[in-house]
């Protein structure tokens, strides 16, 4: 076969797999939100610590998961043919990388500062 294909076929089965990590992902978050509430209905002492490290976990994977889209879309802005629209896309991928890092930030310092906004 020829050498982009086999790329592209590399390319979708690891998509697959970050598909994979992403259901995952959204299952575990579902957890962390039970241990939660779990401490509110006190059931569960360390409820809100467990959430907040789980928490911590998959926001981290999220920005590696961020990180990687960016990186493809920066290689494949060399194949595409309309710049302008894959300008866009790496534009989108920085912003998600922005935004995941400052979720993570946020649930790292968590409520031990507050943000405060005059």
């Amino acid at each position: 076969m020829n050498d982009s294909i086999l790329k592209k076929l590399k390319d979708l089965k690891i998509s697959d797999y970050i598909f994979d990590i992403i259901i995952v992902t959204s299952l575990v978050g579902i957890y962390a939100n039970h241990k939660e509430k779990d401490q509110y209905l006190h059931k569960d002492n360390e409820g809100l610590k467990k959430a907040h490290n789980i928490r911590l976990v998959l926001l981290f994977i999220a920005v590696v998961i961020y990180i990687y889209f960016l990186e493809t879309r920066i290689k494949d802005r060399k194949n595409t043919k309309n710049k302008f629209l894959s300008n866009l896309d790496i534009l989108a991928s920085i912003l998600f990388v922005i935004g995941g890092l400052i979720f993570l930030y946020d649930e790292f310092k968590g409520d031990e500062q507050d943000i405060i906004i005059e």
